[in-house]
């Protein structure tokens, strides 16, 4: 059951952190297609809240079952899948927006 709750946790901490990489990148590039609920107060720094939160007790699990050497692991492999599939997708919609703003120019 703990490890069904480290895996859950994990889960979360991928989905949450790919959607605030997404987020950042979009507002960093172009506010157009930046999600609303980034601009609520308090929702950046809750959804910080909760990858830290998820990550650290995944990682605590991992750790606690195969070995110290797994929570610095597991805590970086979060960071990269979470990073490189919502820079992944930030890019692909940023790539879409310029294509539909260049197809309604009128020539």
């Amino acid at each position: 059951m703990v490890l069904f709750s480290a895996a859950v946790s994990f889960a979360v901490a991928i989905f949450v952190g790919m959607w605030r990489n997404y987020c950042i990148y979009s507002e960093r590039e172009s506010s157009a297609f930046c999600p609303l609920a980034w601009h609520r107060p308090g929702v950046p720094f809750f959804s910080f809240l909760l990858v830290a939160a998820t990550s650290i007790w995944s990682s605590l699990i991992f750790a606690d079952l195969m070995g110290a050497f797994f929570f610095g692991a597991s805590l970086a492999l979060r960071w990269l899948i979470a990073s490189q599939l919502g820079l992944a997708k930030a890019k692909r919609d940023a790539a879409w927006v310029r294509v539909k703003e260049m197809s309604s120019v009128p020539h």
